[in-house]
C-alpha cells in the first residue's frame, strides 16, 4: 500500500500546482478567485493575488518565475527569486486558458480561447509566432475552438495541443501544418497533454533530436519543412521511444502518430489529398493517430459514497438500478518511465493502472510484472500486439449485440449523456451504442405504465382486425341526396354505444329524419336535391 507523505488544508479550490523543487518542500498553488499560496515544508509561507482569474500555470527555470496565464490578454510574470511581479506579457487573444514551455528552447507557448497558440522567446519577452489551431480543428468555423492544454515534446521540435472540441493535433514546430490529429470522440475539453517515453526506466525523457535554436517557432504555410532523412530519423525516434498519453474527463488516451499514410483522410473536413505524403522533397502531411490503450472512468456507486456527492461526479436516478455517477478524470501521471499510471478524479480513491507495454513495473511493486506474466500465460492479456485493449488488457470486440444504438437527443432524454466515453455508451457512426440492459431500464424508470399503454394498443388492434372480419351490410343509397341519406346512417349507427347528452341527441336526430314518412319524398323525389351536397 502507498502512505501518505503529506497534506496540506487550503482555503480555496486549487485549479493548477506546481513542484518548484525535487520533493514537496516548495510548492506553488493557483487557487480560484485570484489567490495564490506558496508553500514549504512546514506550511504556507506566502500569499498574494492577482488582478484577473488564472487558468493556467507554468514555471520557466532560466527565468526563475511562475507563469500565470489568467482570464484576460495578459500572462502574469511572478519573479520568484525577488519577489515581485515582472511587466505582464500581452496576446493577441482577449482571454488564455494555458500556458506551458519547452525544457530544450527557450520558447514559452500560450493558448487562448479564440483558438490561437502563441509563442514568446523568454530572453526578449516578445511574440515570436502564433498558431492558428482552430483552422485546423474545425475548417468551416462551425464550431467555437479553443486551447485547453499543451506540451512540448522532449526533444522540443513537437509540440501537441488539446482543445475544447475534444480533439489533439500534434505540430512540428517548423510548419504550421499538423503533422497528427487525434479525436476522443466523447465531446468533453482535453485537460492535460503529456509525452511519455516506452521502455526501460533509463531511457532519458530528455534524448532525441537536438540543436535546434530559439527560431524555430512556427513558421509560415510555405515552408518546405525539413529534409526527408532528418525527418524520418526524428519521426522514427519519436515513434519508437515516445507516445502520447491526453485526459478528457472521462477517458485517457494513449496514442501516436499513424504509420499508415493510406489513413491519413483527416476526420475534421481536410480534403484526402490532404491526408497524404507528398513528393520526396520531404513535406509530411496529417496522419491519423493509432490508439495504443485507453483508461475509462470508472463508475462509482452513490451508496458507497454514503449520500456524499462529489462536485464533478453526475448523480443518475435510474429506478431499479442502484444511483450511479461517472467519477470524471481531473488528470494523471505516469511513475518515471514505468507503465504505472495514476489518476486523480472526483472521488476519495486514487486510481492506478498498470500498462506493460509502456514499461516494467517500478522497483517497490515488482510483483506486478509477475502477475502480468501470468496472465499472458493463461490468456488474461493479447500478446499478439504490444498495444490492444484497454488498460485492463481486454480485446475490444466489434460486435455490439447486446448494446442498442441511440441518438444524443435520445440520451439526453434519457439523462445519460455524462456515460459517453465509458464501457456503458460507445461511440458509433453518427450515434452511440448503449448497453441494452441499462437501456431497457433506463425505459421501464421513465415511463412505468408504458407497460399498460402497450396493453391497450395490443388490444386496439385486435379489435380493429375482428371488425375487418365482420361481413358488412350495405344499404342502398336512395337516388337523391344520397351523401345526406349516408351522413345520417353513420351518424345514427356509429353514436349507438351513448356518449355524450348532446351526442345521444344527435344520434336520436338522424335516426327521426330517416324513418319519418314526411320527410320521404326528400330521398325520393329528384326535385328536393339538395345542390352542392354532393361536392362536400
Amino acid at each position: 500500500t502507498l502512505d501518505m507523505k503529506f497534506r496540506r488544508g487550503l482555503d480555496h479550490e486549487v485549479i493548477d500546482f506546481l513542484f518548484l523543487s525535487e520533493d514537496y518542500r516548495k510548492l506553488f498553488f493557483l487557487q480560484a478567485q485570484r489567490h495564490i499560496d506558496i508553500h514549504t515544508q512546514g506550511g504556507t509561507y506566502h500569499r498574494l493575488r492577482i488582478p484577473r482569474e488564472g487558468r493556467g500555470l507554468c514555471y520557466l527555470p532560466n527565468l526563475a518565475s511562475a507563469c500565470i496565464a489568467a482570464s484576460g490578454n495578459e500572462v502574469y510574470m511572478l519573479d520568484l527569486e525577488d519577489g515581485c511581479f515582472l511587466t505582464p506579457w500581452t496576446t493577441a487573444s482577449p482571454s488564455n486558458n494555458c500556458c506551458f514551455t519547452s525544457t530544450v528552447l527557450p520558447v514559452l507557448a500560450i493558448g487562448g480561447e479564440t483558438g490561437v497558440v502563441e509563442c514568446f522567446d523568454h530572453r526578449t519577452t516578445q511574440s515570436a509566432a502564433s498558431l492558428d489551431v482552430s483552422s485546423h480543428v474545425s475548417p468551416f468555423g462551425d464550431e467555437q475552438v479553443q486551447v485547453t492544454c499543451g506540451a512540448f515534446s522532449p526533444s522540443g521540435l513537437q509540440m501537441c495541443v488539446g482543445t475544447n472540441t475534444g480533439s489533439c493535433l500534434l505540430y512540428d514546430l517548423r510548419s504550421r501544418r499538423p503533422l497528427c490529429h487525434h479525436s476522443h470522440y466523447n465531446g468533453e475539453p482535453i485537460k492535460q497533454v503529456s509525452w511519455k517515453p516506452v521502455g526501460s526506466p533509463g531511457n532519458d525523457q530528455g534524448t532525441g533530436p537536438g540543436g535546434a535554436s530559439h527560431h524555430s517557432a512556427p513558421v509560415s504555410e510555405d515552408s518546405a519543412g525539413p529534409p526527408s532523412a532528418v525527418y524520418e530519423a526524428e519521426r522514427s525516434a519519436s515513434q519508437g521511444d515516445l507516445v502520447l498519453a491526453s485526459c478528457d474527463a472521462v477517458s485517457i488516451h494513449i496514442w501516436r502518430e499513424g504509420e499508415d499514410p493510406r489513413q491519413g483522410a483527416a476526420d475534421w473536413g481536410l480534403s484526402v489529398s490532404s491526408s497524404e505524403i507528398c513528393s520526396s522533397q520531404g513535406v509530411r502531411r496529417n496522419f491519423r493517430s493509432k490508439i495504443l490503450s485507453t483508461i475509462e472512468a470508472p463508475v462509482a456507486s452513490v451508496e458507497e459514497e454514503r449520500g456524499r456527492s462529489a462536485p464533478g461526479g453526475t448523480e443518475k436516478q435510474t429506478g431499479g438500478i442502484r444511483d450511479q455517477r461517472v467519477a470524471t478524470f481531473n488528470g494523471f501521471a505516469f511513475y518515471e518511465s514505468s507503465g504505472l499510471c495514476f489518476t486523480v478524479g472526483e472521488q476519495k480513491r486514487m486510481g492506478v493502472y498498470f500498462l506493460p507495454a509502456l514499461g516494467i513495473a517500478p522497483r517497490w511493486c515488482s510483483f506486478l510484472d509477475t502477475i502480468t506474466e501470468e496472465l499472458e500465460e493463461s490468456g488474461g492479456i493479447s500478446s499478439s500486439s504490444a498495444f490492444t485493449g484497454t488498460a485492463s488488457g481486454e480485446v475490444a470486440s466489434s460486435v455490439y449485440d447486446d448494446y442498442r444504438f441511440v441518438t444524443r437527443q435520445q440520451l439526453e432524454q434519457m439523462g445519460v449523456q455524462e456515460l459517453i466515453g465509458t464501457s456503458y455508451v460507445k461511440r458509433y457512426m453518427h450515434g452511440y451504442f448503449l448497453d441494452a440492459k441499462l437501456h431497457r431500464k433506463l425505459q421501464d424508470a421513465l415511463e412505468p405504465f408504458g407497460y399498460e399503454e402497450y396493453r391497450r394498443e395490443k388490444v386496439r388492434q385486435k379489435v380493429e382486425e375482428n371488425k375487418k372480419m365482420r361481413i358488412e351490410i350495405r344499404h342502398k343509397l336512395p337516388k337523391a341526396n344520397s351523401a345526406l341519406a349516408k351522413r345520417l346512417e353513420e351518424s345514427a349507427v356509429g353514436r349507438a354505444s351513448g356518449g355524450t347528452k348532446k351526442e345521444r341527441q344527435q344520434q336520436e336526430a338522424a335516426r327521426q329524419l330517416l324513418t319519418d314518412q314526411r320527410f320521404q319524398r326528400l330521398f325520393s323525389n329528384p326535385d328536393f336535391e339538395i345542390e352542392g351536397d354532393e361536392e362536400q
